[in-house]
């Protein structure tokens, strides 16, 4: 079932074993939280992908996977893509009402990376 209220969706590629979407106790997991501490809408941290790895393409755990994330994230949500790898991968054509960011992965990103993600968001 779709959320209800409009959200900011940050979705990284896939999850790290044994960990949620963008945990807090990762590098890349405390800089989202950090730009969700700045922001003063609800966020949730997702991934593209439920797997610790991305599934081949074409397959149809790859094609389950995008569904899977097409039902749980509403079109006409503010959507922040965080990397190439996740910018490679999300279905599009699923969201022509969304405003959609593509943004650096906070993994390999510079100190102000915080700053200029919530400035991009802000916008």
């Amino acid at each position: 079932e779709k959320a209800k209220d409009k959200m900011i969706y940050f979705v990284g590629i896939h999850h790290k074993p044994g960990l949620p979407a963008l945990c807090s106790t990762t590098q890349s997991g405390r800089k989202i939280d950090a730009v969700i501490a700045c922001l003063k809408v609800p966020c949730k941290k997702v991934n593209l992908f439920s797997t610790t790895y991305i599934p081949e393409l074409p397959s149809n755990e790859y094609s389950r996977e995008l569904q899977r994330f097409i039902d749980n994230v509403p079109d006409e949500s503010l959507i922040v893509l965080l990397g190439q790898a996740v910018t490679t991968h999300f279905p599009f054509a699923f969201y022509r009402r969304s405003k959609i960011i593509r943004f650096r992965h906070p993994a390999f990103s510079p100190p102000l990376y915080v700053t200029e993600l919530v400035e991009e968001i802000l916008r």
